[in-house]
């Protein structure tokens, strides 16, 4: 499957014998939205590809395999690359620090990690509104009695950080 239309997805999803049943198109819409922003596949609609990025799919998109998506993407972003990135310039920073107003935050805070969520919307996002995109370093530290096993490790663990786009600093096992 290079290509396959949301609604034609969503069809499918009813049609197909031990598949489980959607509670409606809002479901597989979600799931959608989760996939393309974290670069689990992407969304055509026309001429325009949405790929690890937030997109609401219409009725009328075209689901896209990762790879698929990931290649049209940076096709398209080609002659985009060519344009300097705009960044604040010293004056600029200057003067907002004059006038009192903060220009870094820099933190390390321990999470509880049922509390991960809410980073995103109360701290992650007011920062987006008010600024560039946060520059997001993680630091964890797992512990297991039984131990944990190269399936978890390799499979699940990195392969997520790498789907996603993620650098790994620092990789420690003892």
């Amino acid at each position: 499957m290079r290509r396959k239309p949301f609604k034609e997805l969503y069809d499918l999803s009813l049609k197909t014998p031990g598949m489980p049943l959607l509670d409606s198109e809002d479901v597989l819409r979600d799931a959608i939205v989760e996939g393309v922003k974290h670069g689990l596949l992407g969304i055509a609609e026309g001429p325009e590809v949405y790929y690890k990025q937030d997109i609401t799919p219409s009725a009328d998109s075209e689901v896209l395999r990762r790879e698929v998506a990931k290649k049209l993407k940076e096709e398209q972003a080609e002659p985009e690359e060519k344009k300097p990135e705009e960044k604040p310039g010293e004056e600029e920073i200057e003067e907002k620090k004059r006038e009192g107003l903060v220009t870094t935050v820099t933190l390390k805070a321990k999470i509880p990690w049922d509390k991960i969520s809410a980073i995103i919307s109360g701290v992650i996002l007011p920062l987006k509104d008010k600024g560039m995109p946060p520059e997001i370093s993680i630091e964890l530290e797992a512990k297991s009695t039984e131990g944990f096993d190269r399936t978890t490790l390799d499979s699940k663990v990195k392969e997520t950080l790498q789907q996603i786009g993620a650098k790994i600093e620092k990789w420690e096992e003892s």
